[in-house]
């Protein structure tokens, strides 16, 4: 199963279990990101992959963030 969301503008499709920094990844977007690592859960503390969603309040890290609860998106340094 995969689920569509939108970041920055663009549709990307992601595998169930994927983030939104999996999307932004995708995309090919410049987003920094310092605890990424294949072989570890996503920490979320160094809080580098900020985003803004659309209709939520605030910065989520998009390490932490499904893809389900953010159907629009775009790096926090977006000029929107």
């Amino acid at each position: 199963m995969s689920l569509r969301v939108i970041v920055d503008g663009t549709p990307v499709e992601v595998p169930a279990g994927a983030t939104v920094l999996d999307a932004v990844n995708r995309l090919g977007l410049p987003l920094p990101q310092l605890c990424k690592d294949p072989d570890r859960a996503p920490l979320g503390a160094c809080r580098t992959c900020l985003v803004h969603v659309e209709g939520q309040r605030g910065l989520p890290a998009a390490c932490h963030l499904p893809p389900a609860s953010a159907r629009w998106a775009w790096p926090s340094s977006s000029t929107r």
